[in-house]
């Protein structure tokens, strides 16, 4: 530094390459300067870069978060990386990401990240319901082994009579990469079967067969089926008519009135008098 020449007995190092924990080198002044100028040795300690450590996953799933890469690892290394933040819905397959420390003696570091496609559930559900129909308690597990819940577990389709409700389904385990599953169900509203029926029957009628379809094309059962009229003279008969299956319409009741017969009272009266 004060301005004397001299040689290196090693003038250049490469640490890559550096044997051992040190670097020795010499030097030698040149000849025809101040006589009091003498040898230097220095040594140079060679460090072992440090690797930086992350807590970094390896996989994400495509509906996550933006992600950003700490710029500060786990020993306070710090630096910078070549894509510090992301969107994982955007990357398809995988990505790398390589750091680059700004202090200390480290190495740099390359990171790569799978991005998975979340998995939409699948399940085998009814949609369609009647108002009549029984409470349907929703699946906690999708055919392809995926347990969850439902935000509305039970539906009673009493409640839902002429609307349409959204479920949605969300994965129990939040670290599996699966969508959300939103299903519309609709609930139709009951509807009434329509019949031409009489108020009352004469006693004397033939037996009289209720009709199993509605004059709105309802089939059914009646219970009872048949009015006798003979044995229920004076009587009123209720039957009950109950659609088939699959069909959404309420049962039916029918009152039918029997006539008893009467007797006429008169007074006989002589025309002559």
């Amino acid at each position: 530094q004060e301005g004397y020449e001299g040689v290196w007995d090693i003038p250049e190092l490469d640490p890559q390459t550096q044997l051992g924990d040190a670097f020795i080198s010499t030097w030698v002044p040149s000849d025809g300067q101040s006589s009091c100028l003498g040898q230097v040795t220095i040594e140079i300690q060679i460090t072992e870069p440090t690797i930086p450590e992350f807590d970094l996953p390896v996989a994400l799933c495509a509906q996550e978060d933006i992600f950003m890469f700490p710029l500060t690892d786990n020993q306070a290394i710090e630096g910078t990386w070549s894509i510090n933040t992301f969107d994982p819905s955007l990357i398809s397959g995988s990505i790398t990401s390589v750091f680059t420390p700004t202090t200390g003696c480290a190495e740099s570091l390359s990171w790569e990240m799978d991005i998975g496609q979340p998995l939409v559930p699948n399940f085998t559900l009814d949609t369609l319901f009647c108002a009549l129909d029984s409470m349907y308690i929703l699946p906690l597990a999708s055919n392809d082994g995926i347990t969850g819940t439902w935000s509305m577990p039970i539906i009673n389709p009493l409640d839902w009579s002429g609307q349409s409700v959204d479920v949605t389904f969300t994965n129990a385990d939040q670290n599996q990469c699966t969508e959300s599953l939103s299903v519309t169900f609709r609930v139709e509203e009951a509807g009434d079967a329509i019949f031409e029926l009489p108020e009352r029957l004469c006693w004397q009628q033939e037996d009289f067969v209720l009709p199993i379809s509605s004059t709105n094309a309802i089939l059914g059962e009646w219970n009872p089926s048949v009015i006798e009229g003979e044995d229920n003279q004076g009587s009123s008969i209720t039957s009950i008519f109950t659609p088939l299956d699959g069909s959404c319409t309420n049962e039916a009741e029918v009152n039918l009135e029997i006539l008893a017969p009467y007797t006429v009272m008169a007074s006989p009266t002589d025309p002559s008098d």
